[in-house]
């Protein structure tokens, strides 16, 4: 009988555990689909390019997201987050094959939000992403350039041979 007792104790134990409130974690998982900024989605990639997506998560390493462009979304699965406020740096960039280490920034949103136990998404609108870059400093925008040149023309983003301002990206008219 001492021992049908032990079992018992010891089996409501495992499933009392088993079935806790998930509060008393100290990290959560989280899978976020974030919507392709509006300016960034009607682009079409230039031939030889590629549109990147990637997460830093409270300064630390970038992490590289998954796009779905039949969906309009970028996804990522954030495992084991603190149960804590947290700050994300969403960027989309163009990465150009014949120079992968110079990406052209498109957009980027930085937000920061509280992380609780259970299932969490990040809350990002549209409005809240920053299309305003412009890496050779013509007056023009990255977006802007790039879809541009999305039509046709070069595609290389150190050619000078766009016709607007100093451009740097592609050959195209405005």
């Amino acid at each position: 009988m001492k021992s049908f007792i032990y079992t018992s104790t010891l089996l409501l134990s495992l499933l009392l555990s088993a079935c806790s409130d998930s509060t008393d974690n100290k990290t959560t998982n989280n899978v976020s689909a974030f919507k392709i900024p509006a300016a960034v989605q009607a682009i079409t990639p230039p031939s030889g390019s590629s549109l990147q997506a990637f997460i830093t998560v409270d300064g630390g390493s970038r992490q590289a997201m998954t796009i779905d462009n039949s969906a309009g979304t970028a996804n990522i699965i954030i495992n084991g987050l603190s149960i804590a406020n947290h700050s994300f740096i969403i960027d989309f960039e163009l990465v150009f094959d014949s120079t992968p280490n110079k990406p052209i920034s498109l957009a980027r949103a930085t937000l920061n939000q509280n992380i609780n136990a259970g299932n969490n998404t990040l809350k990002v609108i549209d409005s809240d992403f920053d299309t305003s870059f412009d890496d050779d400093n013509d007056g023009i925008t990255n977006v802007v350039e790039v879809d541009a040149t999305a039509g046709g023309g070069s595609t290389n983003p150190n050619n000078s041979d766009c016709v607007i301002g100093s451009s740097l990206i592609g050959s195209c008219t405005l």
